[in-house]
């Protein structure tokens, strides 16, 4: 099987498996341009944007927990907040 095939063959399964087709043609536009070994731009939005932010808020919060005397517990409970 070659590789445009088997390429067709996992983004069809994944349309089959319920992947949302937004996301099947970002996958589509990641395999093309990485097959022309060029730059993939990375999406942008207000969404991905509020991910990030809370990511960073993640690692924040992480660095400050002070392991020897915090509650472990506090700290998810926080953390499943966002």
């Amino acid at each position: 099987m070659s590789q445009l095939s088997l390429r067709f063959a996992g983004l069809h399964c994944a349309l089959l498996a319920g992947v949302p087709e937004e996301v099947i043609k970002r996958a589509s536009y990641i395999l093309d341009v990485t097959e022309r070994d060029e730059h993939v731009e990375r999406l942008c939005n207000d969404q991905l944007l509020l991910k990030d932010q809370n990511y960073k808020d993640a690692v924040q919060k992480l660095m400050a927990f002070d392991a020897v005397n915090g509650d472990l517990n506090v700290f998810f409970q926080a953390m499943c907040l966002f």
